[in-house]
């Protein structure tokens, strides 16, 4: 089965390995592209995003494997996170690229100048709620960014749409079947249809072992079809070896939920492939 992959971090950004690393690897297992998306800078320090100074070699990287590569589609993107207005998805000193991969990662702490990481550590997890008031408002809040990332400035792809659950696997602050929850899901989904950006499906918490479950959830993916929001598969690799993670178990779940395509960026354009 082949397939493709857009969302792959190397040692620019969190990720193992250098760029050459993930090409031998999608090439080993028969991926017809490979796209590159490294996590853009943020304003403050951490261990996961690219540092500003290192963008023109991942660039020079990126594009001397298009350059050489003869059989796999290369692509240079990166994964942006929307923290406005310190950065979004369409900031041009990011250009040019041939895709963009938009997130929210972070909740800024403006009174404090402090930053918390939504997916990072159970305390970075536990200061947002705090912040907020409660679980359901900053819930709905992350939900709410998300849909005004896509509105004011819509990325290609839209990454693992609720990373929200990934601090959440024993239901400790909520359950999916609440129906403040399910709301939250369905008026961001609305807003992805509105758009048009491609929907990720993304098997990189169970490849880190982070989560049990694919992002987004298959209810959500059911929902997504429902308004035909299209979909790309991905695997947020942090590993050469993760190229294709868990893919044929993501083909199943977007079958369940009713999908027979997928969208894949080859020969330079977005197009629409049978799922396999």
């Amino acid at each position: 089965m082949y397939h493709t992959n857009y969302h792959t971090h190397t040692s620019f950004c969190d990720g193992k390995g250098k760029p050459e690393d993930y090409f031998k690897a999608a090439e080993s297992r028969g991926l017809l592209a490979l796209g590159f998306s490294s996590h853009a800078p943020l304003p403050y320090k951490n261990d996961w995003t690219m540092k500003e100074r290192d963008l023109p070699a991942y660039r020079e990287a990126v594009e001397t494997l298009k350059r050489t590569s003869e059989k796999l589609d290369i692509y240079l993107g990166l994964e942006i996170d929307y923290l406005p207005p310190h950065l979004t998805p369409a900031d041009e000193r990011f250009q040019p690229l041939d895709f963009t991969i938009g997130a929210v990662h972070v909740v800024e702490d403006a009174a404090r100048h402090t930053f918390h990481e939504i997916d990072g550590h159970p305390k970075d997890y536990k200061a947002c709620i705090e912040l907020f008031g409660g679980i359901q408002p900053f819930v709905e809040w992350y939900y709410r960014q998300v849909a005004q990332m896509c509105r004011e400035t819509p990325p290609t792809i839209v990454a693992h749409l609720d990373l929200i659950k990934k601090n959440n696997q024993r239901n400790e602050f909520f359950t999916e079947e609440e129906p403040w929850y399910r709301n939250a899901v369905a008026s961001c989904l609305d807003v992805i249809a509105e758009v048009g950006s491609l929907l990720e499906v993304n098997t990189g918490g169970l490849a880190r072992k982070c989560i049990s479950t694919i992002y987004p959830s298959p209810w959500i993916l059911r929902l997504a079809r429902e308004r035909d929001i299209p979909l790309v598969l991905s695997s947020d690799a942090h590993d050469p070896a993760q190229v294709d993670f868990a893919f044929d178990e993501a083909v199943a779940l977007m079958k369940e939920a009713g999908y027979t395509k997928v969208y894949a960026l080859l020969g330079g354009e977005w197009i629409e492939r049978p799922l396999e």
